[in-house]
């Protein structure tokens, strides 16, 4: 939804809240982390990286207008990178889960404080 070619961190966590099922959206949902709490706070940290170079993401969306369309076609698939996929098999195993759930894709989130290099998660 956000129009991003790759998957980050956030991008995760935003879809585990929007799927509001699993188990991670169940660990998730007693500590008050919200959705829209979540999302905006994606938001506020890109515009403080873009304001640190000088450019305003509000003024681009202002001004852009219906231009400033980052959806991507329904069609698009992004794909999960290999690393990102044997890391959270990785978490699954560790646990001697089965199969891969949400849960052990928020544990690798949870496990990279910095979060992923960019573009890791993305094919």
């Amino acid at each position: 939804m956000l129009g991003h070619d790759s998957l980050g961190d956030d991008d995760l966590l935003l879809g585990i809240l929007r799927a509001d099922e699993g188990v991670a959206a169940e660990a998730l949902s007693p500590l008050g982390v919200t959705l829209e709490d979540a999302r905006e706070e994606s938001e506020g940290m890109l515009s403080g990286a873009l304001s640190s170079i000088g450019v305003f993401l509000e003024e681009l969306w202002r001004e852009a207008g219906d231009a400033f369309d980052m959806s991507l076609p329904d069609d698009r698939e992004i794909l999960v990178s290999t690393r990102a996929k044997k890391q959270a098999r990785k978490e699954m195993r560790r646990l001697g889960d089965g199969p891969l759930g949400t849960e052990h894709v928020l544990i690798v989130i949870l496990r990279h404080e910095t979060g992923w290099p960019s573009g890791c998660w993305g094919a």
